[in-house]
């Protein structure tokens, strides 16, 4: 089993719309009218985006109507990107009539989201590009430091492996600048993924061993913290994994065990079933198949229960 790296990750045309098709617009206009009406009566929701973490606006009916339509859009981008782009456009076009730039931020963000979802690269990094110019312009560095690795993703699936990196390290600048500990690993981690594309696997070594150094720090003051503790159960494994492809599996096989064994301490299955996954390949390269069937077993009756 092929051990995978793991990520710290219109209108109608020309032919006659389709009914399934034309419902999902119904349904997509009863929804922002929804939308409009719960703001309308005062009702107050509160944000959580992965990319965006920006100042909420205070005072505005107009701000928080533009917001209403971005939660939105935001909302759909996994199931429907079709239907965020379009309600992305939509926020986008309100957010410049009030001059509401932070609401224009948040709409290039979603449109860039639901274009790369699509499979869209060029356009996803238009809008990207865009988000970034506005970021910067009001001074969200947070959003600017999440844009450049949002662009640097892209580039990374389009293979412009150089420019990644590039994007990637402005990110870490300005997480350093802020003092941000937690994405400095996590965009650390990503760097080596890429290295690991270029098989620059000393380099990516170096990157991998930087995140855990700072996951070591903030476990050294917040012991207690899972999601840390998950994320450097899941960079060991990236390195136990570079460590393979280096021909030192020794090396890797202890790393591998380091790794499950803080995934079982914190009860994270899915990295438990990766790890497991791994030290089986390693078991069946050694010649040891009852165990490595053992391994391949435990991990795939972990993945049916996920």
């Amino acid at each position: 089993m092929k051990a995978q790296m793991q990520l710290d990750f219109g209108g109608f045309g020309s032919e006659p719309p389709q009914m399934d098709e034309i419902l999902k617009w119904i349904l997509l206009i009863i929804l922002i009218l929804f939308f409009f009406f719960i703001h309308g009566c005062g009702t107050d929701q509160q944000k959580d985006r992965e990319t965006k973490e920006q100042p909420v606006a205070e005072g505005s009916s107009s701000e928080a109507k533009v917001d209403s339509i971005g939660d939105l859009a935001w909302s759909l981008r996994n199931n429907n990107p079709d239907s965020t782009l379009a309600l992305a456009n939509l926020e986008l076009a309100e957010a410049k009539k009030i001059g509401y730039r932070y609401g224009e931020a948040d709409a290039y963000n979603s449109m860039g989201v639901a274009h790369k979802k699509l499979g869209s690269y060029d356009n996803a990094l238009k809008n990207y590009y865009l988000c970034l110019e506005v970021r910067k312009e009001v001074a969200d560095t947070l959003g600017v430091a999440k844009t450049f690795n949002n662009i640097a993703l892209v580039l990374w699936g389009q293979g412009k492996y150089a420019e990644a990196i590039q994007h990637y390290l402005e990110a870490l600048r300005v997480y350093d600048k802020l003092s941000n500990t937690k994405e400095l690993s996590r965009t650390y981690n990503n760097i080596a993924l890429v290295y690991v594309n270029q098989r620059n696997y000393k380099k990516a070594l170096e990157y991998l061993r930087q995140s855990v150094s700072i996951l070591d720090d903030i476990l050294a003051e917040d012991s207690d913290n899972m999601s840390v503790k998950s994320s450097k159960s899941v960079t060991l494994n990236n390195i136990g994994m570079v460590l393979v492809r280096q021909g030192k599996r020794e090396e890797a096989f202890k790393t591998y065990q380091e790794a499950l064994d803080i995934a079982r301490k914190i009860g994270n299955e899915a990295q438990i079933s990766n790890s497991l996954n791994d030290i089986g390949d390693l078991n069946r390269e050694k010649g040891d198949y009852a165990e490595a069937l053992h391994n391949y077993m435990e991990s795939m009756r972990i993945n049916k229960e996920l």
